[in-house]
């Protein structure tokens, strides 16, 4: 009055019944009854089944549970028997279990088991799998701060010892996703590396890695850093004043030269000698090609040069040329249009009157301090005589500025400024 049979599905309902025989006798059939079979045990995925080498940390078992299924039973062990858990989850409704505290180099098991309110089901298979080691941390880099520039072409490369590092992986590269490596190395004992046989004015890429028996951590972050530019070699030519010219205004003086190639600013000197040991003027941050003075000295002899530079040096001076100055008791005025600006100080919008004597167009500029032209514009068709021109200086911040008016003739500098 017993029977065994091993049903061929999970999470399946089947029905039976039963009746007697007795020679050529047969009873009426039983009541029907049924039943249910369990819900199909997990599928174990992550790790594969006897996997090594897995690194301790933050360790991912995972498994796919069947249809029906609403909770699970974790176990996991270093012992195949399970005798010895090491963590036990009971009634959880996630896949996934992250283990941060397994052992280095250890072989565990684990198993997962499925529920719903009918019953529990199987224990999966068991999976087993081997750790390997702790690789080392992330190495964290120093020096050269990300971005430096203007550096030299011998470059120290440092950073932060890893820990478990037991050799470091440096490498270095031209481009931001490293596909033309200049330095590859993996044999690094030290957190240190000097870098050298660089190029002027380019832009280098560096990254670090750590390594022991237990593999290599992930890449540091990516730092750059620019090279120093190589120096100007043109020299500089001058423009104005011509060499050796005499009776130059004292009140305002415009020195222009012009622009060569790679230089970023220009150095300008001004002496009372030839050998510019007795210095009237320096100046190394001139940004353009012409520098204004005022209230220069009578009745004197100068000497003035230019070079240009950049980070990386100083190109040649230029030829050396010489001005003299007026004497100021000759001269009855330089303002030569009769120029007057209104309204002082200048607040949005600046009216400018000047007399031409015997042109009808001028060019009108305007400049910073700094010589930086900001404005500039001819003017024609004007008439004999006075003339009335407007211009609006809403986008200019409150500060000095410089005119220069010039003719085919003439030139006349001055200043005004705006306060807003």
């Amino acid at each position: 009055n017993t029977f065994h049979y091993t049903f061929p599905n999970y999470n399946a309902k089947y029905y039976w019944k039963v009746k007697a025989f007795y020679n050529d006798c047969q009873s009426t059939w039983s009541d029907v009854y049924n039943m249910k079979t369990v819900i199909a045990p997990p599928t174990l995925t992550y790790p594969k089944n006897d996997s090594i080498g897995i690194e301790p940390v933050l360790v991912s078992l995972r498994w796919t549970g069947s249809q029906g299924t609403e909770k699970y039973d974790f176990d996991i062990s270093d012992d195949s028997t399970f005798t010895n858990l090491k963590r036990w989850e009971r009634n959880i409704v996630v896949n996934t279990v992250i283990m941060d505290n397994l052992a280095e180099n250890t072989r565990y098991w684990w198993r997962v088991r499925g529920k719903n309110a009918e019953g529990t089901s199987q224990w999966s298979t068991v999976y087993t799998f081997k750790t390997g080691y702790i690789r080392p941390s992330v190495p964290v880099l120093l020096t050269p701060a990300n971005g430096t520039t203007k550096l030299q072409l011998s470059v120290d490369l440092t950073w932060q010892a890893s820990s478990r590092a037991e050799k470091y992986i440096l490498q270095v590269s031209d481009a931001d996703n490293f596909s033309n490596l200049l330095v590859n190395i993996d044999t690094l004992s030290t957190t240190t590396y000097n870098v050298n046989n660089l190029i002027n004015n380019k832009v280098y890429f560096w990254r670090v890695a750590a390594k022991n028996i237990g593999g290599v951590s992930d890449w540091s972050s990516v730092f750059s850093f620019k090279t120093i530019p190589l120096a100007p070699t043109a020299k500089v030519t001058l423009l104005s004043p011509q060499n050796g010219v005499k009776n130059l205004l004292t009140k305002s003086l415009e020195l222009t030269w012009n622009k060569i190639d790679s230089a970023d600013v220009y150095e300008l000197q001004i002496a009372h000698d030839a050998d510019f040991k007795d210095m009237y003027y320096f100046n190394d941050k001139v940004w353009t090609t012409s520098k204004i003075l005022f209230n220069i000295e009578p009745l004197t002899k100068y000497y003035w040069r230019v070079r240009g530079a950049n980070d990386g040096g100083a190109a040649p001076w230029s030829d050396v040329w010489t001005f003299e100055t007026e004497d100021p008791a000759s001269v009855q005025t330089d303002n030569y249009f009769k120029t007057e600006i209104n309204p002082l100080p200048v607040v949005n919008l600046m009216k400018m009157k000047f007399n031409l004597e015997n042109s009808n167009e001028i060019n009108l500029q305007i400049l910073d301090l700094s010589g930086k032209i900001i404005f500039s514009r001819n003017y024609s068709n004007l008439q004999l005589g006075n003339n009335e021109i407007e211009i609006n200086t809403e986008s200019l911040p409150s500060n000095t500025y410089i005119y220069k008016i010039s003719t085919g003739q003439k030139q006349q500098i001055g200043k005004f400024i705006i306060s807003k």
